[in-house]
């Protein structure tokens, strides 16, 4: 299961912790007994196990809908190891559509020789 969304961002970090968040939402939304978070951003990482980072609207949302789901484990990710999520991102970018989320119970056909260099 995956999405694809777009949204108005100028920051890096805004944006990842936008992804983070709309990912938290799906999986709460999911029947799923445990997920792991993987981020390619030590940043958002160090955000989120840092009680006192931040008042940012977005991170504080996250930190609930992780709590709701019971404190998944979250850890670091290499950017090369999160190709489908960077792809997923670009075609995003290029097909901006921002009030636009797509769930996604399978790859998309843009995605998939990506994900079989991933596995």
């Amino acid at each position: 299961m995956g999405f694809s969304k777009s949204s108005y961002t100028t920051c890096s970090l805004q944006a990842a912790l936008l992804a983070l968040e709309q990912g938290l939402k799906l999986a709460v939304e999911m029947p799923y007994a445990a997920i792991e978070i993987e981020s390619d951003s030590t940043d958002i990482i160090k955000m989120l196990m840092d009680e006192n980072a931040s008042t940012n609207a977005c991170l504080l949302n996250c930190r609930s809908l992780m709590h709701r789901l019971k404190s998944p484990v979250t850890r670091h990710n290499f950017r090369e190891g999160n190709a489908v999520a960077d792809c997923l991102a670009k075609e995003a970018v290029k097909n901006f559509k921002p009030d636009k989320c797509y769930h996604l119970d399978c790859p998309p056909l843009f995605a998939e020789a990506v994900l079989e260099k991933d596995i």
